[in-house]
């Protein structure tokens, strides 16, 4: 009798199915086919990193110095690892999913999102939404779009996604809060020229999004780009400026602005550049200024093979932690790293990085970190 039971009870489910109505099925499928689009990033891979015998003062609060410097234990939770310290370890940098509904020719919606494990070495611990907008096209001339949610910005050269980097790990002027992006707030864009565009934003702050702040004036960011060349080098050049309330005050502004730029100046050699300035005014606290700079060049041996080198500074000239906090620490950091990319396929690169970071602090020894990794980072 219990077998009759379970089998006209599977007989009653199957036959719901095929009886679902026709337009809830469509609607469905209408949902998906009907510009939908999803991509993805994955990077994973291994390598080892030392820190020198001195303090570890180059600490942003969940990355440290070195190739490996946002991946090692506790990286995530702030606890700085011992003077001498060695790890060896395989990582999942992180794992992305990005998605774009388009609800007509004129309005859409995306979502990029970031998933990590901080205990496999994770950059993210656990799910984040890095970016999410809706956004409306307001015209068919030049492209004007007023877009609101979690933007991500174009300051600076390095990429949100590591799969456009040559290198594994992030260079300091974008693992330190020194310049705004992804910020909540409004974006006004569009195209002043065929190759020229503009964007103009209001946030909720530009030291960092966060809603733990005393002002409830906005901030704001501009961005001009420049683009030239064929499209599939990419040749671009950005100037971003940005001045808002501090997370700590009212009245006093953090300001700054950044210049970058990538540009194959030949067909097999491509320059990449980036400097910019930041101060901090406010909350009663000491004014800090903070300068950095960058530099990458790569070059492509062929379709498959990229050796690249890549160099960053920068410098805290004053002791104190500003809402763009550098490290708190009146010190200058110098980071080099040399590498290679093999391209295994469109989507699918094999990276090698070498890297050594040097830390110069007044009163206290050089720290020095340094070490090597190897990732494989995909696209689908």
């Amino acid at each position: 009798m219990k077998k009759k039971i379970i089998l006209i009870a599977l007989l009653v489910a199957a036959f719901s199915l095929f009886a679902r109505p026709a337009h809830a099925v469509q609607g469905a499928e209408q949902w998906a086919r009907g510009g939908f689009e999803m991509s993805g990033y994955l990077s994973a891979g291994f390598g080892w990193q030392r820190f020198s015998n001195q303090p570890v003062t180059d600490d942003q609060g969940s990355s440290f110095g070195g190739p490996m410097g946002q991946m090692i234990p506790n990286a995530q939770t702030g606890v700085a690892p011992n003077p001498g310290e060695d790890f060896i370890q395989a990582f999942v940098q992180r794992f992305e999913l990005d998605f774009i509904k388009r609800i007509n020719d004129r309005a859409r919606v995306r979502a990029d999102i970031y998933y990590g494990r901080a205990n496999s070495g994770s950059t993210v611990a656990g799910l984040t939404i890095e970016h999410a907008i809706a956004a409306v096209r307001l015209g068919q001339s030049h492209n004007w779009e007023i877009a609101i949610g979690r933007l991500g910005l174009l300051t600076g050269f390095e990429s949100y996604e590591y799969f456009n980097d040559d290198t594994i790990s992030k260079s300091i002027l974008s693992r330190a809060s020194l310049y705004p992006g992804p910020i909540t707030g409004v974006m006004l864009s569009g195209e002043l020229t065929e190759n020229v565009k503009l964007y103009l934003t209001a946030s909720n702050t530009v030291s960092g999004d966060t809603t733990a702040r005393n002002s409830w004036i906005p901030g704001g960011v501009a961005v001009l780009e420049v683009d030239w060349g064929p499209e599939e080098l990419g040749n671009y050049f950005a100037l971003t400026a940005w001045a808002g309330p501090t997370t700590f005050s009212n009245r006093h502004l953090g300001f700054g602005g950044n210049v970058d730029i990538g540009w194959y100046f030949t067909k097999r050699w491509q320059l990449g550049f980036e400097a910019l300035y930041d101060g901090f005014r406010g909350g009663g606290g000491p004014s800090v200024n903070y300068a950095a700079a960058l530099i990458n060049l790569h070059y492509d041996i062929n379709e498959r093979w990229t050796p690249y080198v890549k160099y960053a500074y920068s410098n805290q000239f004053e002791q104190g932690a500003g809402a763009f906090n550098l490290t708190g620490a009146k010190q200058q950091i110098y980071e080099a790293s040399t590498g290679l990319v093999y391209r295994l396929a469109d989507s699918f690169k094999v990276k090698l990085e070498g890297r050594i970071d040097t830390t110069i602090q007044p009163g206290i020894r050089r720290q020095l970190v340094y070490g090597a990794a190897m990732s494989f980072d995909t696209q689908f």
